[in-house]
């Protein structure tokens, strides 16, 4: 298994709060769920995001897969990318410390 990190970004119309619906919540909600559950049975390593994501703020994902066209898999079918309510851009990572 191979280490990668997928770096995601709020589309611009949802840097503001007052800009989200119930559906955007809803994805969300589906993005969050799919990513605990993946950490839980060890697929992730580490989920994290910057604390103010507007402008430059990002949130990022590192996980394992097999080869490149599995991780790029993977991040393609996070829910908040398939919706495309966030971007995504994927790097092969090396993990220092778990």
């Amino acid at each position: 298994m191979k280490a990668y990190v997928y770096v995601l970004k709020l589309i611009p119309r949802l840097l503001d709060d007052n800009n989200w619906t119930d559906e955007d919540n809803l994805i969300i909600d589906k993005h969050y769920n799919r990513i605990k559950t993946d950490y839980f049975n060890n697929k992730i390593i580490h989920v994290g995001r910057t604390v103010d994501p507007t402008n430059e703020g990002f949130g990022l994902v590192i996980y394992y897969a097999e080869n490149d066209q599995e991780a790029e898999e993977y991040m393609l079918q996070d829910p908040a990318v398939e919706a495309k309510i966030m971007t995504a851009t994927r790097y092969e990572y090396k993990v220092i410390f778990k």
